[in-house]
């Protein structure tokens, strides 16, 4: 990994995250219906 990965705005992963999580809930919500 290069050093330059460091000027990724934190941002940017935070909302893959989000998104990672938001897609596990509507999952598991839809799961259980």
């Amino acid at each position: 990994m290069r050093r330059s990965s460091v000027q990724t705005p934190p941002s940017l992963f935070l909302a893959f995250l989000w998104s990672d999580h938001l897609l596990i809930f509507l999952l598991q919500s839809t799961a259980s219906t």
